[in-house]
């Protein structure tokens, strides 16, 4: 790990040292990516949270890691859950920088700490028959994805949650809406519901084990695809 940070931190010097080369070149500079973005907030002396290289470095691997597989193996699941429940996985462990207190606990600087959402997901004072795959349960409801509602939290919450929820649910949502609308989706026929594996390799993006091979028919005239 010692191995990979150092090589991490190469790799981020060179990005960082790519485009502060480009902005020195240019008289009236205009931000053209994340990263020029991110380092013009650093040399902004009014922010209220300061930003340094460590910091800027720390978003652009949140951006890499947060970018890599993670709508994709998304689909793949939801797709999954419209024939069985999923599996809930833990949200990507915090490790706290200083001292702090939370709901009456001390946590010690250097703790890292893990949200339990199976745990949350599942808590029947939370949610009505908890256990079921209802999609239904939040018509009507003002729970967010945001951070807001702590019964439901995908993206974290707070200064460290996922800092690319906004783009991902559009990317999620618009994939999922035009698979649903333009094909037929089913099992093979030799499989059932119960049968269908829900095993999964951990990792960031937490990928299933075994990839889902539906069977799918178009839906639409073929001029419409």
């Amino acid at each position: 790990m010692k191995a990979l940070k150092v090589k991490w931190d190469r790799f981020h010097d060179h990005v960082l040292g790519e485009h502060k080369a480009k902005k020195a070149e240019v008289k009236n500079f205009v931000p053209k990516d994340m990263v020029d973005l991110l380092l013009q907030l650093a040399d902004d002396p009014e922010l209220e949270v300061k930003l340094n290289n460590d910091s800027v470095k720390g978003f652009i691997q949140d951006l890499i890691a947060g970018g890599t597989d993670t709508s994709a193996t998304t689909v793949e699941w939801a797709m999954s859950e419209l024939l069985k429940q999923p599996i809930a996985v833990m949200l990507a462990p915090h490790y706290a920088l200083e001292e702090a207190k939370v709901n009456g606990h001390d946590i010690a600087k250097g703790t890292t700490v893990f949200i339990n959402t199976w745990s949350i997901d599942r808590d029947p004072l939370l949610w009505d028959d908890p256990e079921e795959f209802r999609p239904e349960r939040f018509l009507g409801k003002a729970i967010d994805v945001k951070g807001q509602s702590f019964e439901l939290l995908p993206f974290g919450s707070g200064r460290r949650m996922c800092p690319g929820y906004s783009l991902g649910l559009k990317m999620i949502q618009s994939s999922l809406a035009n698979l649903l609308h333009g094909f037929n989706w089913k099992l093979p026929d030799d499989m059932k519901p119960e049968d269908l594996s829900m095993d999964e390799v951990y990792g960031l993006a937490t990928p299933r084990k075994f990839p889902l091979v539906p069977v799918t028919e178009p839906r639409l005239p073929i001029n419409l695809y």
